[in-house]
């Protein structure tokens, strides 16, 4: 038995047990699992990219699913009414080869001969099926004296309709990189009567035949506009995966920590 220390009997068991005076416990710092400030910042912020990433302009994303670049071996274009000749060239583009567009000088009827189409088969670019997910991106040239309205038009193997989304409607200067996205039906304009719908758009879009670029020309004189890697664009899966991934393991580290 230690000295000093009364014995204490508790009722009822007949054992005698010792009882140390310590005193009083000091207070144990304990750690309590807590969701830290600098862990909390980094979860929104990448949230806030994630989320910024899904409503961004289609422009800022990556995947090319096809691609026309006037390179040899580029599928053909075609003039839809003739005013215009399309020559493809083989240098001076955005960077190498391009296709220029010619309008002749003319006095003739201003409701024809001052706009044309070039266009291609759909299926040349990309022979998949085209989303509302996708967009259209071209580099478009013109000179700086010169204001053509430019469309991106598309048109299905299975209506009339023709699909329009005005792109530049101003003053050229050299080459820009102009961009049609295929998200929202009612952003697109329809060139044939009888209305339009979400189911029609969509419809025409599972089934499209050609695909091109309007011209509208600025003036009677004598002028020359250029295309170059006109191409369908997707959204970068591993963009999406990457932050996925990122948010997911903060979840996780966070979970440890609480645990």
């Amino acid at each position: 038995m230690a000295q000093g220390m009364p014995p204490c009997l508790y009722p009822g068991d007949g054992i005698v047990y010792n009882v140390f005076r310590v005193g009083r416990m000091p207070a144990m710092n304990v750690r309590k699992p807590k969701f830290s400030r600098r862990s909390g910042r980094i979860v929104r912020l990448l949230a806030a990219v994630f989320f910024a990433m899904l409503f961004q302009r289609p422009a800022n994303a990556s995947l090319i699913l096809g691609r026309h670049d006037w390179s040899p071996g580029t599928p053909e274009w075609q003039s839809d009414h003739g005013f215009a000749q399309l020559a493809p060239q083989p240098a001076g583009g955005n960077p190498a080869g391009w296709l220029e567009i010619l309008f002749p000088a003319t006095d003739g009827d201003p409701q024809t001969e001052m706009w044309d189409v070039a266009y291609t088969d759909a299926s040349s670019l990309f022979a998949g099926g085209w989303e509302t997910n996708m967009w259209v991106q071209t580099d478009f040239w013109s000179t700086n004296d010169l204001s053509p309205t430019v469309q991106v038009r598309w048109q299905s193997s299975k209506s009339s309709y023709v699909w329009a989304y005005e792109v530049s409607s101003g003053v050229g200067n050299g080459w820009r990189t102009l961009t049609a996205p295929l998200t929202r039906w009612s952003d697109w304009d329809i060139l044939d009567p009888g209305g339009a719908s979400e189911e029609a758009y969509l419809d025409d879009l599972a089934n499209i035949d050609w695909i091109g670029v309007f011209i509208g020309r600025s003036g009677n004189e004598e002028q020359t506009y250029g295309l170059d890697d006109f191409s369908l664009m997707v959204p970068e899966p591993s963009q999406f995966l990457m932050l996925g991934a990122a948010l997911a393991a903060s979840g996780l580290s966070l979970r440890r920590r609480r645990s």
